[in-house]
């Protein structure tokens, strides 16, 4: 997961945006975020309702310190990488 995906999730939650909105939030280029996007969708982290995509994954919201995040985002995606 890069920096980028990771706002991505993060934005989306299970709020359900659309295509144009994520792009928008995040400021990134709309080929890059359909990339990750799509990405994100082979890995089984989204899926969609309708033309909105809703996130499965919860990130969480404000580790104490720098190294309980990090701990927390490879625990979180520990086995991604053996799907991927």
């Amino acid at each position: 997961m890069d920096e980028l995906e990771t706002r991505i999730l993060a934005y989306i939650d299970g709020s359900g945006w659309r295509i144009e909105d994520i792009t928008a939030h995040v400021d990134a280029d709309a080929l890059v975020v359909a990339g990750k996007l799509d990405r994100l969708r082979r890995l089984g982290l989204l899926f969609e309702e309708g033309e909105r995509l809703i996130s499965v994954v919860v990130l969480p919201h404000a580790p104490t310190t720098e190294e309980e995040g990090r701990l927390a985002a490879e625990t979180a995606f520990a086995g991604l990488a053996a799907h991927a």
